[in-house]
């Protein structure tokens, strides 16, 4: 990788002030050969991710790649943390704050989860719209009002009534019993939210491995 990197940095490397490579090993380019550009880039986040931040991620959860419209996901957590698949070495190569290097014994794979449908915000059912205000009353009424006050902060923050949601809302006990940091809960919020209206009937019905992007 330290042979491949002088070759890629103008060309594949942009000029951002945080930086996390996942490094092949040398036995996964001797047995590999030298991989295209295309493989190269899902090595490169643009964002620091220091070892102890990534082992503290949930299952599923999506790192940004210098692959064009492609995320790396997490595929294991805790102290054997790994991506598409691949386990991320137990000690960072190199690490100065912005910085990262970790260690992997493959290749990421381009066509990981391909069997898997991203439906982004395709699903859409019916036309009609709802009030925001209404929803929050009746989350409240019902046991999540965590979720319906982060509601209310994003109709101040610009919402309308005619954007479309889908909210996976936890009820309080959950939320109280497993954040304790209020800076996490705006990160927990948005973790919940699909930016589309997906119907009960849709949702059931959806095939196993299927990404909903929130």
């Amino acid at each position: 990788m330290s042979l491949t990197l002088p070759l890629v940095s103008n060309s594949l490397i942009p000029h951002t002030p945080s930086l996390t490579i996942f490094s092949p090993s040398d036995t996964a380019f001797t047995q590999s050969g030298q991989p295209p550009l295309s493989i190269l880039r899902l090595h490169f986040s643009p964002l620091s991710f220091p070892l102890n931040s990534l082992e503290s991620l949930s299952l599923g959860a999506k790192i940004p790649s210098l692959f064009p419209n492609y995320s790396l996901t997490v595929t294991s957590t805790g102290d054997d943390v790994s991506l598409n698949g691949v386990k991320i070495k137990d000690s960072p190569v190199y690490d100065d704050g912005s910085l990262v290097i970790l260690g992997v014994d493959r290749f990421f794979d381009t066509g990981f989860g391909s069997s898997g449908q991203n439906l982004g915000c395709s699903v859409k059912a019916g036309s009609d719209y709802y009030s925001f205000n209404e929803v929050s009353r009746v989350l409240k009424s019902k046991g999540y009002s965590v979720m319906a006050s982060f509601l209310d902060l994003q109709l101040m923050a610009g919402f309308t009534d005619k954007t479309a949601l889908t909210i996976f809302a936890p009820v309080d006990e959950v939320i109280k019993a497993s954040l304790g940091d209020l800076r996490e809960y705006s990160s927990m919020f948005l973790k919940h939210v699909v930016p589309c209206k997906i119907m009960w009937g849709d949702l059931v019905n959806l095939d196993d491995r299927v990404v909903l992007e929130t």
